[in-house]
């Protein structure tokens, strides 16, 4: 495989896996990767044989970026949560501050 057929493979994978805007970095990253090696005096094919398939590389990196993405909407859910939490708690000790007042007013 080519260094070429490798990086639009795996661009396609992540496109359709994790859509393009998110896939560019990744596929940035093993471009660099891939010359870094090159530079180093490995042959592509050395290269190719080491990173293996572009498909499996795509699954990997889903896993992972999903993985993120459902603990990053986990914490807003929580943040939402307990923002509304302190909102009621807010609320629930207005009322009784204001019959409170309202009970002292009588006295």
């Amino acid at each position: 495989m080519t260094k070429q057929d490798f990086l639009v493979q795996l661009q396609r994978e992540l496109n359709s896996r994790i859509g393009s805007q998110n896939a560019a970095s990744f596929v940035e990253y093993y471009q660099e990767y891939i010359e870094i090696e090159l530079r180093k005096g490995r042959s592509i094919e050395e290269i190719m044989e080491k990173l293996g398939s572009p498909g499996l590389i795509a699954r990997s990196i889903t896993e992972v970026f999903r993985r993120k993405e459902q603990k990053a909407s986990k914490g807003r859910k929580q943040e939402k949560f307990i923002a509304r939490m302190k909102s009621l708690a807010g609320g629930m000790y207005r009322k009784v501050f204001e019959k409170a007042g309202k009970w002292f007013a009588q006295l």
